[in-house]
């Protein structure tokens, strides 16, 4: 699963969208990874709904139910709008 973001503000993951992967049939050993591509500097709290553990406790993401990764890259390359030629 892929987040991109460009702000600091921290990011609920859709609990609907992680129902769905749990749904899949993956091969025995395969693992979840949820990779947030942001600018250099942002890092943004990923959390999952309470809900979604089916019972009231912290909201963090666990490491074994999906593991979090970030990927920085440079702000100018973020959302830039494609060049096309002069016609």
């Amino acid at each position: 699963m892929v987040q991109i973001t460009r702000n600091k503000a921290d990011h609920s993951i859709n609990p609907d969208g992680l129902a769905r992967i749990d749904a899949m049939t993956f091969p025995t050993g395969t693992k979840k990874y949820y990779v947030v591509v942001s600018p250099e500097g942002i890092k943004p709290k990923i959390t999952v709904p309470k809900e979604y553990f089916g019972k009231k406790g912290k909201a963090y993401l666990p490491k074994k139910i999906l593991e979090v990764f970030y990927y920085h890259v440079p702000t100018s390359a973020m959302f830039c709008a494609p060049r096309f030629p002069d016609l």
